[in-house]
């Protein structure tokens, strides 16, 4: 049975109110994560959620729940440049004026304040607050062929527990058949694939 409530660590830190679908994508999400008997290592997992159903609260509150599991790190991804701006407003802009900023202005974690903050590796981040970096698929992709002194790596995806975002993960689909391009479609997904199992603590988790 999949709880009606929201967990106070997760309601209090989000800035807008949950819809009842939401909250119950969040507590699936919560058994998964925290109850699951057969839970898969790495995980991967996909939420199904049309265009305005606020699919990004749910991430944000997915990036709550995960950072009570003890993940700091996490790459948003995505294959549209207006996604990306958006999302990185959403998670890191307090006071933008043209996106909402989803999270409390004060976040607050079992009685530790953290910050979100945007990186562009993970070789020295925070332990303590909630590391993201944000690129496309196709960078991401272009960054692990050709790894440079201060991007991503693989070893960003051996050494550290990493949560993968994909957004809007259907347009790589549309794209692929669009132009015909199944060989680098299998090298976008081939990528994706070898980072999540680069380690078994690492999600992926598309929306």
């Amino acid at each position: 049975i999949i709880s009606t409530k929201i967990e106070t660590d997760i309601k209090k830190n989000l800035k807008f109110e949950l819809r009842d679908y939401q909250i119950k994508a969040i507590n699936r999400f919560n058994y998964y994560i925290n109850d699951y008997p057969k839970r898969l290592s790495p995980a991967h997992l996909y939420f199904q959620m049309a265009t305005g159903s606020g699919k990004t609260l749910v991430m944000a509150a997915n990036i709550l729940q995960l950072y009570k599991k003890g993940y700091r790190n996490f790459v948003f991804i995505t294959t549209l440049e207006n996604i990306l701006i958006k999302t990185k407003e959403n998670f890191i802009n307090k006071s933008s004026e043209n996106y909402k900023y989803l999270f409390s202005n004060t976040i607050n974690i079992e009685g530790s304040e953290l910050e979100i903050k945007e990186v562009k590796n993970f070789k020295n981040t925070s332990e303590t607050d909630i590391n993201i970096h944000f690129t496309s698929i196709h960078s991401l992709h272009s960054s692990m062929k050709q790894p440079s002194e201060y991007g991503l790596s693989e070893d960003d995806f051996v050494n550290k527990d990493i949560v993968m975002i994909m957004d809007e993960s259907h347009h790589i689909n549309v794209e692929t058949k669009k132009n015909n391009q199944l060989e680098i479609f299998n090298n976008w997904e081939s990528t994706i694939g070898q980072l999540l199992e680069a380690n078994p603590m690492n999600f992926l988790i598309e929306y």
